[in-house]
């Protein structure tokens, strides 16, 4: 008013001044009362705060507007009128104090709100002085006395310090629904006080339609699009005739599009999750982010499908290892998609695009391309999409375009394979296609040292020095090691030409990369250059220390992945010729694993595979050669254990090379992509013997380390359908690095031989080479060769003994290799059968067990008759053997006899029986061993990795208790709890696998009050 009032005088006055000069002078006059004006208004609507501890007399306020916050005391000693539109008073000690019997009014609509109430805080009337005179009123109502509710008031002091204050409501319902709605709303007073009445009004921005019920607490909000929606609802409170108040409360609903994530649970597949419902291959699919309340969808298993995905930042989407999606149109994520173990499938009829960014970790399980307009992959350096599974065509139109920018991964768990390429899928681009290769220490991890690999190659383009030294350069004598921990090996040579041609170094030992020569039968020195292309059909035999990090002897080996980049190997390949009387070594040509029995070999090729094991070698550890043969629905290996602890053995992994041998007959190998297919039926390459086969597998361990690793071994296999002629079902021997153990036949040296039923005074005679001098365990297991009358004998003729070999179990006997003429002869071994003779007893069993300080022998017999006894002897070498008892016979038709062997050293103890009967002949039962440890007790658990569905755990001189075990998963989920009740010393305790878990590495615990708790990892 007093600036309209100044404005006319102004203008007045302007009449009789220069126009120039009274412009000038108003606009200065109007600047400085504006200014004057404003701050004035802006102090009167300032709000205002009594800090904590002061004491504000409310008659001081009366110009105060705004909003009023009591942290401390506001003092009422008269009637007041303030014009705050809220009054917030926060406890523990913030308070109204009606020092007098006094009203405190306040206009229609103001809010009270009380935080924290306390003792303290609030309405708080003069002590022992309340009445109905301490009034609290809002636009003329009585709203709270300090006493009780007299004068139509309608809470006490405190009745309205309980409740927080007023006004106060809530609003309940869907505050976020679907595209069309409706949603539904509804109002409440927190307490409706004494003859209140309670009247609503509603209103919605953006404007919607909705319908409310008769006394408008309830609202329905219809056909609504996708948005967020402030509904408004203002509370009228009337107290007898008058308006007490009015309050405005507000709810934000959001409308999701339809096929958006709601979040009550992680079920994909449960209608409350969706707006309106499940949505379908033909829909968009919508993951916003949500509160911390609710869930994101991880889907377990079945298969979704979605048209386009959206993730919104913070949102995310789990596809586990037995789930699949399927995307018809795009992916936009700004979230997390968790694809790493599940399966991903491409199916639109456009061209659809896909990154490794956008996953997480950069990799998909297993993925499929179903899409004949293509999938293209991100050209972005850096950018590239890992494939831990398999990557697969779903349709025979369908087509990919790499974009330089896939990776078939390889860990210790799993290696990634291409499936069929059909003759109409396209692949463009290239691979980076991994081998992992598991060298180490670690024991537990089913680790092998530094050894020999036979490495096939399944890309073409790059060149050595770029793909397996990773390309890493060399000065003098120290590698400059790839940034990229892991991946990669030292290369050397034995020219002295390093490092112009790129090899790491130079060493006069021979080159660590190799190629073998069908001509000679014997290995090149490999590439001359490391410069050279990578790709060779054939294969390489490269010695792995490790990654490139291990380049001095004695560094210890690493895990490694060695991985090539190129353009991939795929359709009919071309034959690759073997020459009668000659070995080939054959490259798996794919990035995939491949099924032996699908491999095409014609001609004279013969049936067996030859597969270089790194994890046998005996004494150097270098790797040892396997032999493939067939049984039944599979192959088996020779001599086995090893990387084939079960010997059956059905394909070759991605990386893999192996050798094939023709007899008589040139013939040829060759490879269609039907060979990454599993067989859908029995083998059928060539004429599997007819009726029973018996078997004589001759293993040999070198105990030079203190334990017995198996350094070679070769198998007899007997048939009426086999031939004793050398053919193509003899298996000739290649020579490992290391120790040769083989069977000598006809001029040549076989780890397999094919003949005829044994015959009484057959001979088999074995063939060893690259022995050294140390301790030795020959293991002869047979195998349905239980013949009535014959018996087998191992003949050493260094030592001049012959030991009886049990033709229906397994026959252990130690020998030793010494520096003496003959101790490593090679024809120091054979097997004579001969005819059995008539013993008067027969020995069903022998066994000897470990007692305290003792061990104790047993044997059990049938047939017994006309002896005199019977010798117990003993030998720590197993050579040597000594009497140490007798044991009197009871002359019976079977029975069970003992002897107690007392106070044992430590070492291993060797123990037979021997018969005496009446007329002077004897005869011998099988040995059997106890070892006797001082080493403190141990655990162990085998086989590992866990294979035939059963898994051991091995207390080694463990203390008495109670043993509790635990088997977690990958993912730390408890899938066995057990105890064992341990009586001490030495137990095993077996445990049934379920072949139908996920393939990864579990965990083992063991804990005991003694021992305390030990985690052993299982490799499945």
């Amino acid at each position: 008013m007093r600036l309209f009032t100044f404005l006319n005088c102004v203008k007045f006055d302007a009449k009789a001044q220069n126009a120039r000069e009274k412009f000038s002078w108003f606009f200065k006059v109007i600047l400085f009362f504006i200014t004057l004006t404003v701050l004035h208004s802006f102090d009167a609507k300032a709000d205002y705060t009594i800090p904590a501890g002061s004491t504000v007399d409310a008659s001081t306020l009366l110009s105060k507007t705004g909003v009023l916050t009591i942290n401390g005391t506001l003092l009422l000693n008269s009637n007041v009128d303030l014009d705050f539109t809220s009054v917030i008073i926060n406890g523990p000690n913030g308070q109204i104090f009606w020092n007098k019997n006094v009203e405190l009014r306040f206009n229609s609509g103001t809010s009270i709100i009380i935080n924290n109430p306390g003792v303290n805080s609030g309405l708080q009337p003069t002590e022992g002085n309340g009445n109905a005179a301490q009034r609290l009123v809002i636009g003329g109502v009585i709203i709270s006395v300090s006493s009780d509710n007299a004068n139509n008031a309608h809470f006490s002091f405190e009745q309205f310090n309980s409740l927080g204050g007023l006004p106060k409501y809530t609003i309940t319902g869907d505050i976020s629904g679907c595209t069309s709605g409706p949603v539904s709303l509804k109002i409440d007073p927190v307490y409706s006080g004494k003859d209140l009445k309670h009247t609503y009004s509603w209103s919605v921005l953006p404007v919607a339609t909705f319908t409310t019920n008769n006394d408008s607490s309830n609202v329905q909000l219809n056909n609504l699009l996708p948005g967020v929606y402030i509904v408004t609802c203002k509370a009228t409170v009337q107290g007898g005739q008058s308006t007490a108040y009015n309050t405005i409360n507000t709810v934000t609903v959001t409308i999701r599009p339809k096929n958006t994530w709601f979040g009550k649970n992680t079920d994909w597949n449960n209608p409350a999750n969706w707006c309106p419902g499940i949505p379908d291959e033909n829909q968009d699919v919508i993951i916003p982010v949500l509160s911390s309340s609710l869930f994101y969808p991880e889907i377990t298993k079945g298969t979704i499908a979605v048209r386009n995905l959206k993730v919104a930042a913070g949102a995310s989407l789990k596809i586990g290892s037995q789930a699949k999606i399927s995307i018809a149109g795009t992916i936009t994520n700004n979230g997390v998609l968790d694809f790493k173990e599940g399966t991903v499938e491409f199916n639109g009829t456009t061209m659809q695009t896909l990154s490794g960014s956008q996953i997480k970790h950069k990799s998909i399980g297993n993925l499929i391309v179903s899409n004949s307009a293509g999938l293209e992959i991100s050209k972005v350096i850096g950018d590239t999409l890992n494939i831990t599974g398999d990557l697969t065509f779903g349709t025979t139109k369908a087509s990919l375009n790499t974009g330089d920018n896939i990776t078939l991964k390889s860990t210790i768990l799993r290696t990634a394979n291409l499936g069929v390429v059909g003759i109409d899928n396209i692949i463009k681009g290239k691979f980076i296609v991994e081998r992992y290769i598991n060298t180490g220490t670690d024991k537990s991890l089913n680790q092998h040292g530094k050894a020999w690999m036979h490495l096939a190659t399944p890309t073409i383009g790059s060149t050595i020095y770029e793909s397996w030294q990773e390309a890493g350069k060399a000065t003098g004598i120290t590698p400059i090691a790839n940034t990229q921990s892991g991946y990669g090996t030292l290369l050397t040579t034995p020219y002295n030409n390093v490092p112009a041609n790129g090899f790491d170094l130079y060493t006069g030992a021979g080159p660590s990369m190799k190629t073998f020569n069908s001509a000679t039968g014997k290995y090149d020195n490999g590439p001359v250059s490391t410069n050279e292309l990578i790709y060779n059909e054939q294969g390489y035999m490269v010695m792995v220390r490790g990654d490139r990090s291990v380049f001095t002897y004695n560094a210890l080996a690493k895990p490694v992945v060695m991985r090539t980049k190129g353009v991939i190997v795929t359709g009919t390949t071309k034959e690759m010729p073997v020459q009668a009387g000659t070995w080939a070594s054959i490259g798996n040509p794919y990035a995939s694993k491949i099924y032996i029995s699908k491999i095409e070999m014609t001609g004279g090729v013969d049936e067996f595979i030859y597969l270089w094991d790194p994890k046998l070698g005996g004494t150097y550890g270098l790797g040892a050669f396997q032999t493939l043969y067939k049984m039944g629905d599979t192959y088996k290996a020779s001599p086995g254990g090893g990387s084939y602890v079960d010997s059956s053995v059905s394909y070759i992994e991605s990386g893999q090379a192996f050798f094939v041998q023709a007899t008589k007959n040139n013939g040829s190998v060759y490879f269609t992509e039907d060979v990454k297919t599993p067989p859908a039926m029995s083998i059928q390459r060539g004429a599997g013997p007819s009726g029973k086969v018996s078997s004589l597998q001759t293993t040999i361990y070198a105990l030079g380390s203190g334990e017995a690793v198996l350094a070679d071994g070769n198998l007899m296999r007997m048939s009426d359908s086999f031939s004793n002629d050398i053919d193509g079902k003899d298996a000739r021997k290649m020579s490992n690095s290391a120790e040769n153990f083989s069977i000598r036949s006809a001029g040549s040296t076989l780890s397999l031989e094919s003949r005829q039923n044994i015959t009484a005074n057959d001979t088999l005679f074995f063939h060893m080479s690259g022995m050294r001098a140390q301790d030795y365990q020959m293991e002869i297991k047979a195998t349905n060769f239980a013949i009535p009358g014959m018996q087998a004998w191992l003949e050493d003729k260094f030592l001049q003994t012959q030991t009886p070999i049990d033709l229906t179990a397994n026959t252990t006997i130690p020998f030793t290799v010494s520096n003496q003429s003959g101790a490593s002869s090679s024809d120091r071994f054979m097997i004579i059968f001969r005819p059995a003779a008539v013993l008067p007893v027969t020995f069903t069993g022998v066994k000897a067990t470990k007692s305290n300080n003792d061990i104790l022998v047993e044997w059990t017999i049938e047939n017994e008759e006309a002896l005199s006894g019977y010798e117990v002897e003993s030998s720590i070498d197993g050579i040597e053997f000594n009497k140490i008892g007798s044991v009197a016979s009871q002359n019976r038709s079977a029975g069970k006899y003992e002897f107690l062997d007392k106070n044992v050293a430590s070492g291993n103890h060797y123990y037979r029986i021997k018969s005496l009967d009446l007329d002077g002949r004897f005869a011998y039962s099988h040995i059997v061993k106890v070892t006797v440890e001082n080493a403190a007790g141990s655990l162990s658990v085998f086989p590992n990795p866990i294979t035939h569905g059963q898994v051991s755990l091995q207390l080694n001189n463990q203390e008495a208790g109670e043993y509790n075990l635990r088997l977690f998963n990958p993912v730390g989920q408890v899938l066995l709890s057990k105890k064992i009740n341990h009586t001490g010393g030495n137990y095993t305790e077996k445990m049934n696998w379920d072949n139908s878990l996920p393939r990864g590495m579990y965990t083992l615990e063991v804990s005991n009050i003694q021992t305390g708790v030990k985690m052993i990892k299982l490799i499945f």
